[in-house]
């Protein structure tokens, strides 16, 4: 069965979609920070996840991840101009494990709000006002392959990413994990 890889599921995905855009336009205020837990299926879909963010927000000041491969646990901190991103995962091992597909949910702190979003089981984006007034979004509907056809038809300066932005996330968080993936291998000093 082929499969999308994750961080293009994530991209076209309703849920970050709107994030995007309303984090873009400063309905939020300005980010303070972002916590992330994800159940995934492989080491391909954690490189695949530390590339979305990275393409999400650029690329961060200050990078880190602590992984085993032996273990099914990871741990990455990315640093931004003004803001982190801490994201805890649990690597499955094989993605025909995950019956469901990846699971990524979290929250953003921002100085005007504090968002939540679900994707995986359920699609949901939500936030808190400071003055107490909660609003869950409505999300535009699909599951991104609508979005994605869209995007790959429209010329590459309208892209949602353009070619070179997503290699070098890609990159970036190969490098990442292949680092760390030696390392508890014992093929590093």
């Amino acid at each position: 069965m082929n499969r999308i890889p994750l961080r293009r599921a994530l991209r076209y995905d309703p849920v970050f979609l709107e994030l995007g855009k309303r984090l873009g336009c400063g309905e939020f205020g300005s980010l303070t920070g972002i916590s992330v837990s994800s159940v995934i299926g492989s080491t391909d879909d954690l490189v695949d996840l530390i590339a979305f963010w990275v393409t999400f927000f650029g690329r961060p000041t200050f990078s880190n991840l602590s992984f085993n491969p032996h273990s099914s646990l990871a741990h990455v901190v990315l640093l931004f101009d003004g803001f982190g991103l801490s994201m805890d995962t649990v690597v499955i091992g094989s993605p025909e494990t995950l019956l469901l597909g990846a699971i990524v949910t979290g929250s953003v702190s921002c100085s005007r709000a504090f968002v939540e979003f679900r994707f995986g089981t359920e699609k949901l984006l939500s936030y808190a006002r400071e003055e107490g007034r909660t609003c869950r979004v409505a999300l535009p509907e699909g599951d991104g392959a609508y979005y994605a056809a869209m995007d790959e038809a429209s010329s590459d300066v309208d892209r949602v990413v353009r070619e070179e932005s997503d290699a070098a996330a890609l990159r970036f968080a190969r490098d990442l994990v292949t680092e760390k993936t030696a390392a508890a291998d014992g093929q590093l000093p």
